[in-house]
């Protein structure tokens, strides 16, 4: 990406002036599509979130403004998506710079590109996690307990791909093959690995440090890289926005939503070609079962209620949405499972990013 630069006069238009005290970044947002009706951005300022961040009235401008006193090294972190309508993005941008006092006016040409995945935005709140005790098919492990997401994040509206998978590893570990198809016979390791090489081919940080079969997520639910959801974020997307909660994700009955035992012929089946949930996103109930972050815990209501991450050890992590070769009451959004992080013809995943 090749940074066109230009001068004050049109910088000092769109603000109306321009203080001594300010270093001022102009951004020319371009290959915007009729269906980008907004801009959703995150800056960072020496790895710190910067809420100075202005936006210009048209969508493709953009200005970002720095009081000169916040500069340390001055490394300054943009990442923007180009948001529809619908809350989803397909296109976003990354900008790393270092921002200079000797240089206080600088006006880019940012273009924002595909994504490898389309995301769809969940934003923060409370939910009641787990089921009823009257819910057909419920388990003692789906105690009710209400949980606090305090961070807004991306989830990518299906399954990852095998076509996905391909273009980002360079291979197809899938028993059933179909570009459209879930990727599957991957371990949670693989999924880790896939979501680290996903933030390097987009330029953003990767959230995992990795180290064998090691795992460390040092940021947490800070980091703006793509990542395996949690367990209560995996959950809190499969429900709908508003109260209330659906057994499935997307309706009350599985056969419209989620590709089961009962339905699927013994085979896992294309994404989005079952009804999304409310939130935009395919397939969180059947087809493949799905990796999360969190080591198995059978009593989560003990961990904590706000932003839980499951336990820091375990032995076995936790799949979500049931699949294929499952009856449908597996297929419920409450169901937890679990296994020791080996591969399997009807086990996938899909990624997310926070948005701090």
């Amino acid at each position: 990406m090749r940074a066109l630069t230009r001068w004050a006069a049109p910088v000092l238009a769109l603000l109306g002036g321009c203080s001594s005290d300010q270093v001022v970044l102009m951004i020319h947002v371009t290959n915007l599509t009729p269906d980008v009706t907004g801009l959703q951005v995150r800056a960072q300022l020496d790895d710190r979130p910067s809420q100075q961040v202005t936006y210009a009235q048209k969508l493709d401008t953009l200005a970002v403004t720095i009081a000169k006193d916040n500069i340390g090294q001055g490394q300054l972190s943009l990442s923007l998506l180009g948001v529809g309508s619908s809350g989803c993005s397909s296109a976003g941008a990354q900008y790393n710079a270092t921002v200079e006092l000797s240089s206080p006016y600088l006006e880019i040409d940012l273009p924002l590109e595909l994504l490898t995945h389309r995301l769809c935005k969940v934003p923060k709140g409370s939910f009641m996690m787990g089921s009823p005790a009257t819910e057909a098919g419920r388990d003692s492990n789906e105690t009710q307990h209400t949980v606090v997401l305090t961070t807004d994040f991306w989830m990518v509206d299906t399954e990852v791909t095998q076509q996905q998978w391909q273009s980002v590893m360079g291979n197809n570990p899938s028993n059933w093959k179909g570009s459209d198809l879930p990727v599957e016979q991957v371990t949670w390791l693989d999924a880790v690995a896939y979501s680290n090489a996903l933030s390097v081919k987009e330029s953003l940080q990767p959230c995992y440090q990795i180290n064998g079969t090691m795992v460390g997520w040092a940021d947490g639910l800070k980091c703006t890289g793509y990542r395996l959801p949690t367990e209560a974020e995996w959950e809190y997307a499969a429900n709908p926005a508003t109260p209330p909660r659906t057994i499935y994700a997307g309706a009350d009955t599985a056969d419209g939503v989620a590709w089961h035992s009962g339905n699927a012929a013994s085979t896992t089946h294309a994404v989005k070609t079952m009804t999304a949930n409310g939130r935009g996103i395919f397939g969180l109930s059947g087809n493949v079962w799905e990796w999360v972050w969190d080591w198995y815990q059978g009593n989560y209501e003990d961990l904590p209620r706000i932003d839980p991450i499951g336990p820091a050890t375990g032995l076995h992590r936790i799949l979500r949405g049931g699949s294929w070769n499952y009856p449908a009451t597996l297929a419920r959004v409450a169901v937890r499972t679990f296994t020791s992080g080996v591969s399997n013809y009807d086990i996938g995943f899909r990624v997310v990013r926070s948005s701090p």
